[in-house]
């Protein structure tokens, strides 16, 4: 999932007054290809006509540009083409996800804004807390070769460790450099190989064969395939594994040949390189070519496979994931990132070693319009799907959960912490432990704890482009452009982090604890007359999230909750079983686990419990584009995984008015925020066993915590959600119609994966709910609601439908 330069900016012009021997990046996504061979493309798929093709090239040729890579440029030339776009549209002459297609390849921005992002709510920039560079340290930069010379770039960054000693893999327009960074402070160049072609993408990786020997695979893409932009093969067991005997400075231990490197054709396929479960992938990023497979039982010769290509499969970049838990099953996971197909494709990849088949397919990821889906990475316990876009207008950071990997869901969006004053784009990232380290373009290398993937923390950065000598005084400014931090690579034995700069070559880092581990809670637990449990524990300093964990009997421990943020958490579902307990504290450097503690029955007084009610984001209304789309009913794009609800699934009945008790709150549904005109109701985040008997009917009472609500169910999208007497519920068909709104609604987009509520505009005078005890807040925005799929937390955290049996 190392990837290239997707520059959005597809080609490189070259000025005086650049600053950077006149280098100069384009805004689009056409990744050295001309626009016209990209709508060539959808022509071949019947997606575009030849007539429309045309049209989109004369608008290109109006503009102040000479050639067709450098297009749309002005705001002006960007509204001519969104006009005709949305006109085509309109006039059913394109399909909406061919105009959307079209947007993304030229940094259009969506042009129907996705809906799914609206409910979720928008992250924005990440929290920061840290000064100056926070845990991250720079050891050490290297510049093999002078970027002033023919306007080169360095590119792709791997690593590799032989023995005791480490070397930095890096790429450029020149060709590959093997870097000896075994004492990180003091790097050296080891060997040098001058290639053809890769001018701006060219990238590496490495496979580690049976025997033992390690091979780099190096391969490129030239603007337009211009200059041949081979695939080349390395033997790397002449690099030197001994601390004591390093290979001397630019001694070339690799010769060419059979038992050195090879060039092996294949021009043009690598705008990026992966490697992993003995396959190689040259990711082409264009839908002709898209991505290519390749055995590696002869590593120095390697067997093509397969390609995955066609109508929106651009495959920017792919990653294979070994070892996910799908349904209890250990499998590997191919996830490819295609573009300007906005999304992420999974695949089964587990039976190809043997198949040498092409992979199924699992489920796609929500499209994104807009957006440039870029590349991917995986959270450590393979639970959570980062996506990197690359246009200047989203959202950057996509995260989805993909405990159902057949139903992929996002559950939030987040940029660096910089971005409310300066934009810039993140290119790559890859995970080590709890953290995510990202190359960000102009702003460097960014680092976050995603332990808690609901609420990102930025701990650290390096400056690799506005500060490159490391004096702590940026010397430029970040102006929305594809320059600077292009890749990461932090597999490391020694944990160092490689980061190569475009201009600026190789830059060593250390990644330091940016806090201590979390102490261990302090746990307390007491009943109440209901025999409801209520569980408090003090803050620890520097958690990021807390995970609540029950046993009843003999059983083990299983998980109840995660991600709260709070320090109580009501558990009113164990009635008059003995529980035992234990609280989790977390954060990237690692978890503090509480004691254990047992709640007997009846034990205590009745007690007010606290409501688990999740916080939600406030959703902002889209930024509408320079031109909004005519007033039309957009055509929702169907689910390719739509929820489906079991025969004879138990549909509650919704109460009138809340029933008198001792504590007005069911366990299973909290109100969503603090908003007055807002009584709905939903479960808290992954709290599936309580939803699940709510459901049910299993001896839950379904109602909300807030007076004057009641709950209303909504079954075509499978959903429940509470309504305040006198709302109503809008089908979609209504929706569309705006018919809801014309009723006196308004939209109200915070609420539900899939429904769509309106709420009163002038909510009707209640009296003022009294002041709810503290609450304990499951994270992360929209939560999920009956119906859609819920985890269940074994020791494992593996994953299954709330449908399912308990």
């Amino acid at each position: 999932m190392k990837d290239l330069f997707t520059i959005a900016a597809t080609l490189f012009f070259f000025s005086a007054s650049s600053g950077f021997g006149g280098f100069v990046a384009v805004a689009n996504m056409l990744m050295g290809n001309s626009l016209g061979s990209y709508l060539s493309e959808l022509v071949s798929f019947d997606s575009l006509t030849v007539t429309q093709m045309d049209d989109i090239l004369n608008i290109a040729d109006n503009t102040t540009s000479s050639d067709r890579f450098d297009m749309f440029e002005t705001e002006e030339s960007k509204d001519e083409l969104r006009s005709y776009l949305y006109a085509e549209v309109s006039a059913s002459n394109m399909e909406e996800y061919t105009a959307e297609m079209i947007a993304s390849i030229t940094s259009l921005g969506a042009l129907y804004p996705t809906e799914q992002l609206d409910l979720v709510g928008f992250e924005g920039p990440a929290e920061s807390n840290y000064v100056g560079n926070g845990n991250l340290e720079s050891l050490a930069r290297i510049q093999p070769r002078a970027t002033n010379i023919n306007n080169n770039i360095y590119n792709g960054i791997w690593g590799v460790t032989k023995g005791e000693r480490e070397y930095a893999l890096l790429t450029s327009s020149w060709g590959f450099e093997i870097i000896d960074v075994t004492n990180p402070r003091n790097p050296f160049k080891v060997q040098g190989v001058i290639m053809s072609g890769g001018h701006v993408w060219r990238d590496v990786a490495t496979h580690t064969a049976p025997d033992g020997k390690v091979y780099a695979y190096v391969a490129a893409q030239d603007l337009d395939n211009k200059k041949p932009s081979n695939l080349f093969v390395f033997d790397l067991s002449e690099l030197s594994g001994d601390i004591d005997k390093p290979n001397g400075a630019n001694s070339n231990p690799i010769e060419p040949g059979v038992n050195g490197y090879l060039d092996r054709g294949q021009s043009g396929l690598g705008h990026t390189v992966n490697v992993a479960g003995g396959f190689l992938f040259l990711n082409a990023a264009n839908q002709n070519r898209g991505c290519v497979v390749f055995d590696l039982s002869n590593p120095m010769n390697p067997n093509q496979i397969f390609s995955h290509d066609g109508n929106g499969k651009q495959c920017h970049d792919s990653s294979l994931w070994e070892n996910v838990n799908v349904n209890g099953q250990l499998k590997s996971l191919w996830i490819v990132s295609e573009g300007s197909g906005m999304a992420e494709t999974i695949m089964d990849f587990t039976d190809v070693k043997t198949t040498l088949q092409k992979p199924t397919l699992l489920s796609t990821t929500p499209l994104q319009n807009g957006i440039y889906a870029h590349s991917n990475a995986l959270s450590a316990d393979k639970r959570f799907l980062f996506q990197f876009d690359e246009n200047k207008k989203g959202g950057d950071i996509y995260v989805y959960d993909i405990s159902n990997v057949f139903q992929p869901r996002i559950i939030n969006t987040f940029q660096y912490s910089e971005e409310d004053t300066s934009n810039a784009m993140p290119h790559n990232g890859h995970i080590r432990g709890g953290y995510l380290h990202v190359a960000y373009y102009e702003a460097g290398l960014r680092t976050f704890d995603i332990t808690n993937p609901y609420e990102i923390l930025e701990v650290g950065k390096i400056e690799t482009f506005r500060d490159p000598q490391q004096t702590g005084t940026n010397v430029r400014q970040i102006q929305g452009n594809y320059l600077g931090a292009w890749n990461t690579y932090v597999g490391l034995s020694s944990g160092n982090i490689l980061v190569s700069d475009m201009f600026y070559g190789l830059f060593i880092v250390k990644a330091n604890s940016p806090y201590p581990e979390p102490n261990a809670p302090i746990l307390s637990a007491v009943r109440n007359a209901n025999n409801g449990v209520t569980l408090t524990w003090n803050a620890v300093p520097n958690a990021r999230a807390y995970s609540v964990e029950r046993r009843i009997g003999g059983q083990s421990f299983v998980v109840v909750a995660e991600f709260l943020t709070t320090t109580s958490y009501f558990d009113n579902s164990v009635r008059d079983t003995n529980a035992s307990y234990k609280v989790k504290a977390v954060n990237g450097e690692g978890t503090g686990v509480s004691a254990t503690v047992d709640s007997a029955v009846l034990t205590a007084s009745p007690t007010k419990a606290p409501t688990n009610q999740p916080t939600p984001r406030p959703s902002p209304l889209p930024t509408p584009n320079p031109t909004s789309p005519p007033s039309r009913a957009p055509t929702p794009q169907p689910s390719p995984n739509p929820t489906l609800l079991p025969e004879n699934f138990p549909i509650p009945v919704p109460t009138t008015s809340a029933p008198t008790r001792d504590v007005l709150y069911s366990g299973a549904f909290g109100c969503l925020g603090d908003f007055p005109q807002s009584d709905q109701c939903l479960p808290p985040v992954f709290d599936k066993e309580r939803a699940v008997n709510c459901c049910q009917g299993q001896g839950e009472t379904l109602e909300c915590d807030r007076s004057g609500c009641s709950l209303a169910t909504s079954f075509f999208d499978a959903t429940a959600i509470c309504e305040n007497k006198g709302m109503r519920l809008c089908s979609t068909q209504e929706l569309e119609s705006d018919v809801c709104c014309s009723k006196g609604c308004n939209f109200d987009g915070r609420v539900g994966w899939t429904t769509d509520i309106c709420v009163p505009q002038t909510p009707a005078p209640t009296s003022p709910p009294p002041t709810p005890p503290p609450t304990p807040q499951p994270t992360g925005g929209t939560d999920e609601l009956p119906g859609t799929p819920y985890p269940t937390f074994e020791a494992t955290g593996s994953l299954q439908s709330m449908a399912e049996p308990l």
